[in-house]
Parts: C-alpha cells; structure tokens; sequence
C-alpha cells in the first residue's frame, strides 16, 4: 500500500481557514494508501491568534492518529518549514498543502492512481479553484489552462496545487531551496520538470 506524507506549513493563517484545510485533509483518509500528516508551527509566537491555533492544533493531534504536530521554535520560512517536514518520513508520495488551501473529496485518492499509472512521472498536479476570504468558490484558476511541457512551465507555473511528488524524485532533485522566500513551490516544480 503506497504511502503519503502531506505537509502543512502554518504561519499567520486565521484558525477558520486553517480548520477548513485540516478538515478536507483528515477527510482523504482511504483503504488505497496510509496517510500521514504533518503540521508544522513555523515560529513560535504568543498573541492571542497564535495562542489559540496552537491549542487547537495541540488537541488536535492528540485525537487523529495520522496527524503530528512540530511546533518550530525557529522561523524557517515556508519552504524551509515544508523541507524539514519531509525528512521527517519516508513515504512513497509528498504533497504540499497550504494552511489556507481546501482539498476536494478523495482529491488524494484520485492523484495517487493517477501518478501510480505513470511510473514515469516525477509529480502529477491537478486543476485549483481559486475561492474567496470565506472559503467560497469563485472560479477555476486560470494556471492550468496552459498544457504542460518543458517549454511552457517555463512561462507559467501550472503545477501549482495540488502536487503530488514521488519522494525519490524529490530526493534527487534537492528537495525545496528554504533560501527561495516565495518561489520554493516553482523552483521545485521546475527541477522535477
């Protein structure tokens, strides 16, 4: 049975949005593969926001059994953040998802049947709807209207959520720069090209 450790950078984002990514990704639990989730704090911090989506979390991880909690003393910044939690397993598949994104049903599910079929495949991305400050869809996001190809990748960054990567992909290509403060996500998706 493959295996998937999808990682959760947390930094800033409202504890609403933040229990509306957890929840779809508790959710893609599945018969076809063992999850395994883990969230990172990156950076400690003690106002009130913070206070209370480190409860949360806290509590959390002591009810779902696929979840861990690393709560960072140190700010790595995002992909610094997603590096070290992925050294933390050695799962078949890593999958990045940001603490304000949702995943659709069986979003995982579909992906790892998908990539599974093409052994040949370093990640498979997927279509994102772009949705507003509640959580509400708008639109289908416009990024993955270009087709894929070495060529065009270079011009837009279509693999932009949701990705799936093989870990030994990853592995060969370095894994995420935690140097690279925005475009750590881009850069991967272009070494793995």
């Amino acid at each position: 049975m493959p295996s998937i450790q999808l990682g959760i950078s947390v930094y800033g984002q409202s504890l609403q949005h933040l229990r509306a990514c957890i929840e779809s990704c508790t959710s893609q639990k599945s018969e076809e593969f063992k999850l395994y989730i883990t969230i990172r704090i990156d950076g400690s911090g003690e106002e009130a926001a913070v206070s209370d989506v480190r409860n949360y979390l806290r509590e959390l991880a002591g009810q779902e059994d696929c979840l861990n909690l690393v709560e960072g003393e140190e700010r790595l910044g995002t992909f610094g953040s997603y590096r070290e939690i992925f050294s933390c397993s050695q799962s078949d598949y890593l999958c990045q998802v940001d603490a304000d994104d949702a995943l659709a049903p069986a979003a995982l599910e579909r992906s790892v049947k998908l990539i599974d079929a093409y052994e040949a495949a370093s990640l498979m991305y997927t279509d994102c709807i772009d949705m507003d400050v509640d959580g509400c869809p708008i639109r289908l996001s416009g990024r993955q209207s270009l087709p894929y190809s070495d060529q065009n990748i270079l011009v837009q960054f279509m693999t932009f959520h949701l990705r799936v990567v093989r870990r030994e992909a990853y592995s060969f290509v370095g894994g995420y720069d935690p140097s690279l403060k925005y475009v750590g996500d881009y850069d991967l998706s272009l070494k793995l090209s």
